[in-house]
Parts: C-alpha cells; structure tokens; sequence
C-alpha cells in the first residue's frame, strides 16, 4: 500500500526540536481547536485564577484543564488576554450573565415541581412515591442537607493532658503567704 500525502502544513517549533533530538518526546497540542470555554479559561488564567478554580468554573476536570494549560499555543492565548485592558469585566460578564440564567431556571424548575406537588394534593391524588422521595432528596441536598455529612471529631483527651502537664511543669511556682 503507498502512502498518500492528503496535506501539508508547517513544522512547529516543538516538532522541530523533537526531530532534533532535544526537548524529549514530541507531545501533539492538548487543543485541536480553540473553542468559546478554552477562550473563557485562558480569561480565568489570565486574572489570575489557579487550575482547580478554572476547572471548577467551566466545568472540566482538574486533569483536563491542567493539559490545556501546559499547551504553548495556550499559554500564549492566556498571555495575549493578560496584556487586554478591561479583561475582568469582560471575563466576569458573561460569568454573571451564566450564572444569572442558571439561577432563574433553578427557581422557575422548583416552582414547577411545587406546582406538580400542589396539583396534585388539589385533586386528592398523591404523587408517586419515587418521584416524591427523590424530589425531596434533591432538594434537601441542594441546600446542604445531603443524606451523608462527614463530621470528623478530634479529641485527642491524652495528648491535651500531656501538653497541659508540660505547660504547668514550665510554669514559675512563686511561694509566699497571703497578706
């Protein structure tokens, strides 16, 4: 079977060194192409947000953002938005925009489900059991009142003991009669 040439492009400084022989192993870019959340992350970089704080506002792993962070093409579009002047409030803007719409399809979807559960207490029915259990638990764990909590107690009764018997063998004994 030959070989078919169906493109042609430039050497990137990167496969360039690779060929060379230096810089290790040549590693392809983490982005193909640069899409509207890879823009909206190298805005979040470039205020100065760190890894996991992106990743946890774009909604990609940690993993994930880490990658496209170490590639150089990004890396020079996280430089280009630092030098921008107004960089926040066009970062933040569409954030609060985001984050508005969310919060009213969040409101107008419990108001819904409110109003599924009244209609049907109106008309005497009940609504079915799963439907109802995981409603509740839905909602329940939106406001932080999950099914599991984790409370780590630590008392350590006999390492205090032992710091407060240290501590009073410090302390200066003055002796004297009470006037």
């Amino acid at each position: 079977m030959k070989a078919k040439v169906t493109g042609c492009r430039g050497i990137t400084p990167g496969e360039l060194a690779w060929l060379r022989g230096g810089e290790g192993r040549y590693r392809p870019p983490a982005v193909a192409k640069l899409r509207d959340a890879h823009h909206t992350m190298a805005r979040l970089f470039a205020c100065g947000f760190g890894t996991g704080q992106v990743a946890a506002m774009v909604g990609y792993s940690f993993n994930r953002v880490s990658m496209i962070h170490t590639d150089p093409a990004f890396a020079q579009l996280v430089a280009e938005y630092r030098k921008s002047p107004g960089l926040e409030e066009a970062t933040w803007g569409p954030i609060e925009a985001l984050a508005m719409n969310y919060t009213q399809i969040a409101i107008k979807g419990s108001r819904h489900v409110l109003d599924h559960f009244e209609q049907a207490e109106e008309a005497g029915e009940l609504v079915p059991f799963r439907q109802a259990l995981s409603a509740v638990a839905d909602a329940a764990d939106r406001i932080g009142l999950g099914k599991r909590a984790t409370v780590t107690h630590n008392i350590d009764f006999a390492a205090r003991l032992d710091a407060a018997i240290k501590r009073s063998e410090r302390a200066k004994v003055i002796e004297g009669e009470a006037a």
